[in-house]
Formats: C-alpha cells, sequence, structure tokens
C-alpha cells in the first residue's frame, strides 16, 4: 500500500484497513514532508505504533530514498527475482 506525505500525517493515525493489513506500506515523496506541514518524525511514530510488526518504509521513490529496501522485500515476500537492479 502507498501514501505520500501530501496526504496528511493523521492517516498513520485514523488507523484504516490498509494501513493496518497491508503487507508493505510505503510512504512516499517524504522530501516533500517540510512543505506541507508534516512532522516525519511523529508521523513514523504513529505508523511503527499502527502496524507493530508489519512492514513500512519511509522513502522517496523518485529521489530512489527506498528503492533497495522495497526490492529486498519484493525478493523475499513476494519471490521476485531483480538482482541486478
Amino acid at each position: 500500500y502507498v501514501i505520500d506525505v501530501c496526504m496528511g500525517s493523521d492517516i498513520p493515525r485514523k488507523k484504516g484497513p490498509a494501513l493496518l493489513k497491508s503487507d508493505m506500506l510505503v510512504v512516499n515523496k517524504i522530501e516533500l514532508a517540510p512543505h506541507v506541514e508534516v512532522d516525519l518524525e511523529q508521523m513514523k511514530t504513529d505508523t511503527a505504533k499502527n502496524r507493530k510488526n508489519r512492514p513500512f518504509i519511509f522513502g522517496s521513490m523518485r529521489n530512489r530514498d527506498g528503492i533497495k529496501e522495497l526490492i529486498a522485500f519484493l525478493e523475499t515476500e513476494g519471490g521476485l527475482g531483480f538482482s541486478g537492479i
């Protein structure tokens, strides 16, 4: 499941089913947080609390921040072989 920072820092606190049950949560566009008045540290805390042991990535796919973690997840959990990327 993918959300972006511009959707608001309250998304993790709302505890929607996609946030709680998805295999992976990607919070994208973290570089925009200062422009939309989002406290990334608070958003990470809320996400970790509500996701419990489920994985999540805070990154910027456009800037390739978090790509390696996402690929590793897809390789191990999805059975996809993307080696060489």
